[in-house]
């Protein structure tokens, strides 16, 4: 008897890269650093949120 089926959604099923660098323009955007539309934030996907944001110089 099959007891659970596992999907891995993040990168495999779904693509999390507009999600996540959207999200992170938005959370910059809203403590006064705006970033340009076309800068690619891709980079954000990965390190930890804190890592992240010390590239920008902040806390």
């Amino acid at each position: 008897m099959l007891a659970a089926v596992l999907f891995d959604l993040d990168g495999t099923i779904t693509d999390p890269e507009v999600g996540i660098t959207g999200s992170f323009r938005h959370a910059l955007d809203a403590v006064g650093h705006p970033v340009a539309d076309d800068a690619d934030l891709r980079w954000v996907i990965g390190p930890s949120i804190a890592e992240s944001l010390d590239r920008f110089g902040l806390p």
